[in-house]
């Protein structure tokens, strides 16, 4: 009995390993490379463009940036309505909201309805995304934990 609760209690630390050490090795490697592209933010525009920039302000009305390629450069100012999402250089994003619907001419009601279908798109996504990891890390804990039990009951 204290050989079976010994295996199983190997097993259970052994599936933990798989998750520490993927996630351990992702936070060294992004200190050891880092790319001028992972310091800049990605704007994403309504008709599809993204822009590598350095967003620097958010107002109600619009976004102020530079372009990463040109730090130095011309400030761009663009509207709040015409970005869909921006995507910053630390790994978290913001969807723009449209504050009123028909306060600019350009938007209707299907446009407004079809940007809240795309953020429950992406929120959806974004949880299919982190469900699959934890499949992963917990099959990779099992067949850690199934082969290390099968080392020590071949070792007696």
């Amino acid at each position: 009995m204290k050989k079976i609760v010994f295996i199983l209690s190997l097993a259970i630390l052994f599936s933990c390993l798989p998750a520490f050490a993927i996630v351990g090795s992702q936070k060294t490697s992004d200190k050891l490379f880092i790319s001028p592209d992972s310091l800049c933010d990605l704007v994403i525009m309504k008709n599809g463009d993204e822009v590598k920039a350095r967003v620097l302000e958010i107002t109600p009305i619009e976004i102020k940036y530079k372009k990463c390629l040109s730090p130095d450069g011309p400030l761009y100012v663009v509207k709040k309505n015409d970005v869909f999402m921006i995507k910053y250089a630390n790994g978290t994003k913001e969807v723009m909201k449209v504050d009123n619907p028909m306060s600019d001419n350009n938007t209707t009601g299907d446009e407004a309805k079809k940007t809240k279908e795309e953020q429950e798109h992406i929120r959806q996504c974004e949880a299919n995304s982190r469900s699959a990891h934890r499949i992963v890390f917990i099959l990779g804990g099992l067949i850690l934990a199934f082969y290390a039990s099968m080392f020590i009951l071949s070792a007696r």
